[in-house]
């Protein structure tokens, strides 16, 4: 009895969902905005920064059920926006016909082709070689800190905000050091100056591309074929 309770509350957890109420003036109108978000504090963070931009309130309101959002979030009559992140799976059990949705991520997966010839023969794979040859780029693996601060500092921000502007939701350093023991960063080298690098982190499943980054965002490095390098 008490493994099938075990089990039905393990089913329920993915049901419960931290809720945070979002108060501010949205960026570009200065309009005054208030926006219910329930899920995970990592994307509240980066909706919050397309929302406001820096300066806003946010609070708390726990866990929440995810039916029960729309009844938390009528509490608050001038609330805006109701954003949920959730499955797909969750979402035909907690959705409603007013709803509407919009995809966040999709996930796949896909098999390389092992063939070493086959991949030398693609014209994208032949331009990478020759860069990496022309540009005299190397690779490494490594697990320093002071390498992991460099790739973040100089490389990992500069890209994030130089590829997606004002949208970019940057990870913190310190979520990205916590992953240290279970990650590989890769930074490429022309001689002793690092100009590109790419973190992949070890899972269950395999090896997943986690953070990508070049030297002060510079797209001459990225035409010069340093992430071919990685």
């Amino acid at each position: 009895m008490k493994a099938i309770i075990n089990r039905l509350r393990s089913r329920l957890r993915v049901y419960r969902k931290n809720g945070w109420l979002l108060d501010g003036n949205e960026k570009h109108s200065n309009s005054h905005l208030k926006i219910f978000y329930a899920r995970r504090a990592l994307n509240k963070n980066w909706i919050a920064h397309l929302a406001y931009g820096v300066v806003y309130r946010e609070d708390h309101e726990g866990k929440v059920w995810i039916w029960a959002i729309p009844w938390l979030a009528a509490r608050y009559r001038d609330i805006a926006l109701v954003i949920g992140q959730e499955n797909a799976s969750e979402l035909k059990r907690a959705g409603r016909r007013s709803d509407f949705y919009v995809p966040f991520r999709v996930d796949s997966e896909f098999n390389l082709p092992l063939n070493e010839d086959k991949i030398r023969s693609k014209e994208g794979v032949r331009s990478d070689i020759r860069n990496v040859r022309k540009y005299r780029q190397e690779y490494e693996i490594t697990h320093e800190d002071q390498k992991f601060r460099l790739f973040y500092d100089t490389m990992y921000v500069a890209h994030t905000l130089k590829a997606q502007g004002n949208c970019g939701a940057l990870m913190p350093f310190d979520l990205m050091i916590k992953q240290i023991d279970s990650a590989d960063l890769i930074p490429t080298r022309r001689g002793t100056e690092y100009v590109a690098g790419e973190v992949v982190v070890h899972e269950r499943n395999g090896v997943r591309a986690w953070s990508l980054g070049v030297k002060d965002g510079d797209n001459r490095y990225v035409r010069e074929g340093v992430l071919g390098a990685i």
